[in-house]
């Protein structure tokens, strides 16, 4: 009897709702072919081999995009939202003195840092 291969980790949107399908619990590891989306019920096989639902394929993870806050908003003029209704995948580090070491430590946002470098030359 030969081993079950190894299932294949792929983005699987939702044929009919677009909701983003990801394998938890022993799914996520478990080959199988067959996914139900977790919103709207639908079931599909989205390949004949084994595949896994993950939100990220491996290796192709982006880091998150590190802004900096000075007055509740971003200093690259990102959003004019307050940065809990942000998506996914933007963070930020406030502006300010206590802060200085966190923001050149961990901001990652090139026109943010860019803006700063600006404000502290002009102070």
């Amino acid at each position: 009897m030969s081993e079950e291969p190894e299932p294949i980790p792929i983005r699987l949107p939702c044929p009919s709702c677009g909701e983003l399908h990801i394998d938890k619990g022993k799914f996520a590891t478990k080959p199988h072919h067959t996914h139900a989306c977790q919103s709207c019920g639908m079931v599909w096989r989205p390949a004949v081999v084994h595949t896994v639902g993950v939100q990220f394929l491996p290796g192709y993870k982006d880091p998150p995009v590190i802004h900096i806050l000075k007055h509740g908003y971003a200093l690259c003029g990102f959003s004019n939202l307050v940065p809990a209704l942000w998506p996914k995948g933007h963070k930020w580090v406030g502006w300010g003195l206590h802060h200085e070491h966190d923001i050149e430590k961990n901001a990652t946002c090139p026109p943010c840092i860019e803006e700063n470098t600006g404000s502290e030359s002009s102070l």
